[in-house]
């Protein structure tokens, strides 16, 4: 049922990145904790697939917003899977906490209620006494409170899950399964505040009879005990909605039970008498006292990222004002670029530190960690080939980088490698770059895919080959264009982009491409000569204005306007689109040299029938020679005008973006 769904869903996150994995995570995640829960919480078969959806999970919530509606709805599920691995197979006390923080987050959004919110609420409140039972297994603790007669820690624990219970008796019968439970479930935690109360009443006023009372009722309370997970948990998802619709919205429902009629206000059941009375809690008081409870997570978590935001401004403003950040890190990292001072590299290395400490995860948080330990090793005046530590975490930081690479702009994506390489000429064995290479291993099989041997990344003065060190041809990443290479060379934006591309089916030799430019001129001659005859039956033909956009899929397009206005972004969107190739003009070239030159590269597309990449290098080669051989139907006049150096100087203006 859910396993065809969950395959597709891995093999698409495999060729994404970034905040592109957020919706495939969410719904993986509540796909495979409907399959644990299914399976059943608690056997060892449902054991991966709660593992799996923490994992999925935990990730998606990484890339939502603090106060995305539907990062409550995931909160809920992961809640539920934390505390199911908490409470079915003793997981660690991490998993307990994490649980209770998500859950405790879910509780404060209206998007998650009805069932789904009761569920919630019982496995809080079953986590909070597994967390309260914890300081009985301390002895040291234990004689502690016995002699110093101090409360035991547990106590608020126990007062929270209490008034969490409470709350699901009045609004379910005990006929239901939930309201079973949940009264089940509040003798126990009744029972247990009187033994954490009784044992921390200190020497003196030990209650014997009130620790005996409450074993004895601990005893007698059915319910879970250490077999297994036995809240009603079937499966909480309407798997066919999901595949059929978005995920994200449906919130999962992790007990199903019958609807009951609701409880009239006058038959709620009448709370303890005061004798008997536990403490005041939040959850118990007031609506508004509940309310603040609940939001203590959100703000936590929205101060959190305030934080790590404010600490990277802060880094930023002790490298550059104004410029790109990564601009001015690669500049630092030229041969004749002076080190930083003392103040500003020590304020660099604190402040990325904190930044990884309190939750950074971005791949430039640890890129500029890196580049701050690099820069303070360059002060300690360390020798050539000795790995101290600056370096050494130098180099770890740059591989926790390496993950998120695929995403990253080109300019991070430079920053790191060349970083990488200036810690491999102090400390050669240790093989910073080959490590990164080896973490980019799918962006290197997407090169290898697409027919290329190199991924090249463009750095001032050059540019670093990962994959092969003289390649025929090569992928480029960002829009500089990439000196030094005589080879075929086409351009993404980013290696993610990449992955994508190298998967998509590609237009067979030959086909005709998107052809864009104003229907009349220069781009007339064009189509007359390459269009307008009668095209086989599965050629690719669209002639469209320069305001226009292709509805064709995984093709080629030329954007034939030789004033090359915003190509980059024009030649990405159409990639975004459904494209694999895209060719133009990265800057203005003459109309005399733009018209025969695009005239030669369709003469190598569609005549000679090669691939983009290699009929953009011809073309390349043949405005660079001087005797340019004759190319059947070039108008004389266009001929005739590639005089003088100029076609040389412009042959490199004429780039492919894409595969």
């Amino acid at each position: 049922m859910y396993d065809d769904r969950i395959t597709a869903l891995r093999a698409l996150l495999a060729r994404r990145t970034g905040p592109a994995r957020f919706r495939p995570l969410a719904e993986l995640g509540q796909l495979l904790a409907a399959r644990a829960w299914q399976t059943g919480i608690g056997t060892t078969a449902a054991k991966p697939d709660v593992d799996a959806a923490v994992e999925a999970l935990t990730e998606a919530r990484t890339w939502s917003d603090p106060d995305d509606t539907h990062r409550y709805r995931l909160a809920a599920v992961l809640g539920t899977m934390l505390a199911g691995r908490s409470l079915a197979y003793g997981g660690p006390d991490t998993d307990r906490e994490l649980a209770i923080e998500v859950l405790e987050e879910s509780q404060g959004s209206p998007a998650v209620h009805g069932p789904v919110d009761d569920s919630c609420r019982l496995f809080l409140g079953l986590l909070l006494i597994s967390r309260a039972v914890a300081p009985l297994h301390d002895s040291e603790l234990l004689l502690t409170a016995v002699r110093t007669r101090t409360p035991l820690p547990g106590t608020a624990d126990v007062d929270r899950a209490t008034g969490l219970f409470r709350t699901l008796i009045e609004n379910h019968p005990e006929s239901t399964e939930i309201g079973r439970l949940a009264r089940t479930s509040l003798t126990a935690a009744e029972a247990m505040r009187d033994l954490v109360e009784a044992l921390g009443r200190g020497g003196q006023g030990l209650d014997f009879n009130k620790m005996i009372s409450a074993m004895q009722r601990l005893k007698e309370t059915p319910g879970p005990a250490g077999g297994g997970l036995t809240v009603p948990m079937p499966s909480f998802l309407d798997v066919e909605a999901v595949l059929n619709g978005d995920a994200l919205d449906y919130p999962v429902a992790v007990v199903t039970s019958p609807p009951s009629a609701p409880s009239p206000a006058t038959s709620s059941p009448a709370g303890p008498s005061s004798a008997g009375a536990a403490p005041a809690t939040p959850s118990s008081g007031s609506p508004s006292a509940a309310a603040a409870s609940r939001a203590v997570p959100r703000q936590r978590a929205a101060t959190a990222a305030a934080e790590v935001e404010a600490l990277r401004r802060a880094a930023r403003d002790r490298l550059v004002r104004g410029a790109g950040l990564w601009t001015a890190v690669a500049t630092r990292l030229l041969p004749d670029a002076p080190p930083l001072s003392a103040a500003v590299v020590d304020d660099l290395a604190a402040i990325s530190a904190a930044v990884l400490h309190r939750g950074g995860t971005r791949s430039g948080d640890h890129v500029l960690a890196a580049f701050a330990r690099y820069q303070r090793s360059r002060l300690t005046a360390g020798l050539a080939g000795e790995w101290d530590d600056d370096l050494r975490m130098a180099g770890r930081h740059l591989l926790d980088a390496a993950g998120q690479l695929p995403a990253a702009p080109a300019d991070l994506v430079a920053v790191t490698c060349a970083l990488a390489g200036l810690l491999d000429e102090r400390y050669p064995t240790g093989a910073v770059l080959t490590g990164l290479a080896n973490r980019l291993a799918p962006v290197l099989e997407a090169v290898h895919r697409v027919g290329a041997q190199a991924l090249a990344v463009p750095q001032p003065g050059g540019c670093t080959l990962l994959g092969a060190t003289e390649p025929d041809r090569v992928i480029a990443l960002g829009r500089r264009p990439l000196r030094g290479h005589d080879g075929i060379v086409s351009y993404v934006p980013t290696a993610a982009t990449l992955i994508d591309l190298s998967q998509r089916p590609r237009p067979t030799p030959g086909r005709r491409p998107v052809f864009l430019g104003e229907p009349t001129g220069d781009a007339a001659t064009l189509y007359d000569a390459f269009y307008r005859d009668a095209a086989p039956a599965d050629r690719l033909v669209v002639h469209l204005d320069a305001h226009q956009t292709p509805e064709e899929r995984h093709g080629l397009a030329i954007l034939a306007d030789p004033s090359g206005t915003g190509f980059p972004d024009r030649a990405d969107a159409l990639l975004a689109a459904g494209l694999t190739s895209v060719i133009g003009w990265h800057r203005p070239v003459p109309a005399e040299v733009a018209a025969p030159a695009l005239f030669a590269l369709h003469h190598h597309l569609l005549t000679e029938g090669r691939p983009p990449a290699v009929a953009v290098h011809l073309t390349h080669q043949w405005l660079r020679d001087p005797a340019r051989p004759e190319i059947p139907g070039l108008p004389p006049a266009w001929s005739a005008a590639l005089t003088g150096p100029a076609a040389h100087s412009h042959a490199a203006a004429l780039v492919l973006r894409g595969i």
